[in-house]
């Protein structure tokens, strides 16, 4: 295998700000992207196989998605699942803004009960203890309404005149992908011996940064994230 190719690929992977971040918008390729896809969209390490790589394709390719499960598919710290679940909430302000305008009750048990099944379904499927994550979905769903509930009395004294993403072609759709990532990232994590404990509390508190959530809000939902147990 060429060195050469190997150095360049590395570097390509591992530059921060590099092609990577910017073909993705500053996220990480989806963890269920299929790698040999990944490869063959990514013009720069196209570039770099077909520069170094010749004849051996193949081999090239093998080694690129081996390199790439270690750095694309790689297991995700406490942070980074903190922070795609503060990325999910961030969208609540969107929500309560859009029933606001069409009049629709902010509490809706009916879709929330749609919302924790299919939750847990993904879960399960995650190799998550199905019964183990409810209190997680119910801690996140409570923290939605609190964000939602508070931004709607600001809006009695500070009208906003903006308008909101639509709830049914925008926002819902990415709800429900943020949420499979959250349980896939949880199930990694826990797979690999991860732990959540009272130190990550801080980190967490301070990366969920929605003005609208108290430090009790947050510990009820850090708290009913560390029991969530493996099948």
């Amino acid at each position: 295998m060429s060195l050469k190719l190997r150095n360049a690929i590395v570097r390509h992977i591992s530059e921060p700000g590099g092609k990577i971040d910017k073909e993705t918008n500053g996220y990480p390729p989806t963890r269920e992207m299929n790698p040999i896809e990944y490869i063959a969209n990514n013009s720069m390490i196209m570039a770099l196989i077909m520069k170094y790589g010749g004849f051996m394709f193949k081999r090239i390719t093998l080694f690129a998605v081996a390199l790439l499960s270690f750095n694309v598919f790689a297991t995700p710290t406490p942070a980074e699942l903190f922070s795609t679940i503060n990325l999910r909430l961030s969208y609540m302000e969107d929500v309560a803004l859009y029933k606001a305008i069409h009049r629709k009750p902010i509490e809706d048990l009916e879709r929330e009960a749609v919302v924790i099944e299919k939750a847990s379904l993904s879960a399960e499927k995650e190799g998550l203890d199905k019964h183990s994550v409810l209190g997680f979905f119910k801690a996140q769903i409570a923290a939605a309404k609190a964000i939602q509930y508070r931004y709607r009395a600001d809006l009695l004294s500070q009208p906003e005149t903006g308008t909101p993403r639509d709830l049914k072609t925008v926002i819902r759709p990415e709800l429900i992908k943020l949420g499979k990532q959250i349980n896939t990232d949880i199930a990694h994590y826990l797979h690999d011996g991860g732990v959540f404990s009272a130190n990550d509390l801080a980190t967490f508190k301070a990366t969920l940064n929605s003005k609208y959530l108290t430090d009790a809000d947050k510990k009820a939902l850090f708290d009913a994230l560390t029991q969530i147990r493996l099948q």
